[in-house]
């Protein structure tokens, strides 16, 4: 498949048909993870919960350790 690289906004994007997003399990708003490797871009979808979930205890983790004298007070 060729796609052309198109200008939307002020950025540049890649549109994807209605039947690619639908063959990938892809919709309006999912989230995808991309990786350039040897001049190759690799989309893959990212499963939403997970990632928030890892965001979340990587935030909880730097809170914990930077303001652990407040939240030992707060306990």
């Amino acid at each position: 498949m060729v796609k052309i690289i198109q200008r939307v906004g002020n950025s540049r994007g890649l549109i994807l048909d209605q039947a690619t997003l639908k063959a990938l399990h892809l919709r309006l708003g999912s989230k995808v993870h991309l990786v350039a490797r040897d001049g190759v871009l690799i989309v893959t979808p990212v499963d939403s919960d997970r990632a928030d979930d890892a965001a979340f205890k990587a935030a909880m983790k730097k809170t914990l350790k930077t303001r652990a004298r407040v939240m030992r007070r707060l306990a």
